[in-house]
């Protein structure tokens, strides 16, 4: 049984993986908060915030980009929704040096997403590992090759753009990020 199940993992490994997040069979769910990664590569205007005001979060000085999120005030007894979303674009102004203050009302959102980040949170260990696991399990079904995995992280390489999965126990999230190739992390 088990050789039968490897063979099946292998085998949806590989499949052809997609060559744009847009494909994905996900994209027609507009209520999963998967099919966020449906705007990568796709016009700024694509992206999706659970606020209406989203802010500059973080800058990725050697891409020149700029992430966009939204901002609770968690501390002062504001409430996370139990999905966050997050996003990164081209930075349109000149760069950005340290000390230099951030306005993000200076700033716009343009050209193509980027990367595109999912927070969903979770009311327990075990279900935010079978959710990972889950979701691990779906991008291996949309024919993404499975990478390498350091604790709760799995990377995917997926055609022309990278995944990754996440779980953290601490905060009780489990992250669903994505972006062009080798562009998953700020280097």
């Amino acid at each position: 049984m088990l050789h039968i199940l490897f063979g099946l993992l292998l085998a949806k490994a590989g499949a052809p993986a997609t060559s744009t997040p847009a494909s994905l069979p996900i994209c027609a769910k507009k209520k999963d908060p998967l099919s966020a990664l449906c705007a990568l590569g796709a016009d700024a205007s694509k992206a999706r915030f659970d606020c209406v005001q989203p802010q500059i979060l973080t800058i990725c000085q050697p891409r020149n980009t700029l992430t966009w999120a939204c901002i609770y005030a968690v501390p002062f007894g504001e409430k996370l929704p139990s999905v966050t979303y997050q996003a990164t674009f081209d930075h349109d102004g000149p760069p950005i040096k340290d000390g230099d203050k951030i306005d993000s009302t200076a700033h716009k959102r343009i050209g193509k997403v980027r990367g595109v980040d999912v927070r969903i949170s979770i009311a327990s260990d075990a279900e935010g590992k079978r959710r990972a696991a889950e979701i691990s399990s779906q991008f291996l079904a949309w024919g993404c090759a499975a990478g390498e995995t350091y604790r709760d992280t799995s990377r995917f390489q997926c055609g022309a753009w990278d995944a990754r999965v996440s779980y953290n126990d601490i905060i009780r999230a489990v992250t669903v990020s994505a972006a062009e190739t080798g562009k998953l992390d700020c280097q």
